[in-house]
């Protein structure tokens, strides 16, 4: 689910995008590298639905999609820079190629070791009395999110590193140490903040559609 797809992709794009673009072979591959990345905009919105109606749930089918969707933007980042090198007339080495496996691996671990340090937080300011409220615990947990985009912008010119896979991993970590209510909460918590983007796409769509059909 992290590669197949993003393959078949990038076949796509190297076999037919020569004949309708007129670009050569490689830089259909860089074009295919950029155009197959899965957006999170799209699937996370979508998965976290599914989550809450509980469908598929059961053999936890939307969460296995989010790390795929994680898993892939690694493996397109390492391909995108192994084809830019190559259309820059050098030559790809195997050891591009082991940096998909290792920042795999990498970003689990930043994301456990991330999320267990935010579990302690919790449940040492619970038990010394200093409860953390719901809404408290979404900003920290936002907060992280933006500080592991930066960790992957900071690391990106050394490793292919997806600071949405880290999230993803810090999220499961912490379901799994914290109590099923605490992580009740924070996921209608979290849901409600897609209503502001639906609101503002919503919004765009009717101002579009007016000056659209609005007279010239």
């Amino acid at each position: 689910m992290s590669f197949v797809s993003a393959c078949f992709e990038i076949i796509g794009y190297i076999i037919f995008a020569p004949y309708l673009l007129g670009v050569s072979r490689l830089e259909a591959a860089v074009m295919g590298a950029v155009l197959s990345a899965v957006s999170p905009a799209v699937v996370v919105p979508r998965m976290v639905k599914l989550i809450e109606n509980k469908y598929g749930t059961e053999k936890s089918i939307p969460q296995m999609i989010l790390a795929g969707a994680s898993c892939d933007d690694v493996f397109v980042i390492v391909l995108f820079s192994t084809f830019v090198t190559m259309a820059q007339g050098e030559s790809a080495k195997a050891s591009d190629f082991l940096n998909i496996p290792v920042s795999i691996v990498l970003d689990v671990l930043l994301g456990a070791v991330v999320g267990l340090c935010i579990y302690f937080l919790f449940e040492k300011s619970y038990q010394h009395g200093h409860k953390i409220r719901n809404s408290t615990k979404v900003i920290i947990l936002l907060g992280t999110a933006f500080l592991l985009m930066s960790v992957e912008t900071l690391i990106k010119p050394y490793a292919a590193v997806s600071g949405l896979l880290a999230f993803t991993a810090m999220v499961c970590i912490i379901k799994r140490k914290a109590d099923n209510t605490v992580s009740a909460y924070l996921s209608a918590k979290f849901g409600k903040l897609w209503l502001g983007a639906i609101g503002i796409d919503r919004s765009y769509r009717q101002l579009l559609e007016h000056e659209l059909s609005t007279p010239q």
